[in-house]
């Protein structure tokens, strides 16, 4: 499995996110971040591993290493290809409880996104984090 070129401390991500000044801004750095995930990889683009029900194609790949996941994304927009980047961020080399515990949408509500993206977005992440606590729950 290809590994995520770069990961970015939450935190450093929050803080950097709300420097932004405007919406344009918060959507580009969005965008910024999107270039770290593997650009156009066929081994994850598979039906197996693809997220029904979003509007955007997303595939999610997790594959867990003793007791840590890692998880794989990809998308067909660089939007959400930066929003899989942040959920990223938080969950990969953590454990089953740590990414059971989380509440993604606090998380993004503290980067302050939802202003600035429509509410397509604000399901999509719902969704992503619905899936991912499925399967770890089950691995």
């Amino acid at each position: 499995m290809k590994k995520i070129n770069k990961l970015f401390n939450i935190k450093k991500i929050i803080k950097e996110i709300n420097l932004c000044i405007n919406s344009e801004e918060k959507i580009d750095y969005i965008i910024y971040l999107s270039k770290y995930l593997p650009i156009n990889n066929k081994n994850l683009r598979k039906k197996k591993y693809i997220i029904y029900g979003c509007y955007n194609s997303i595939w999610l790949k997790i594959k867990k290493y003793k007791k840590k996941f890692n998880i794989n994304a990809d998308s067909n927009t660089l939007i959400v290809k930066g929003i899989l980047f942040i959920i990223l961020s938080i969950c990969n080399n953590k454990t089953k409880k740590y990414i059971i515990n989380i509440n993604f949408i606090k998380i993004f509500k503290k980067i302050n996104l939802f202003k600035y993206i429509n509410i397509t977005k604000k399901i999509i992440i719902q969704k992503i984090e619905l899936y991912i606590k499925n399967k770890i729950y089950k691995m």
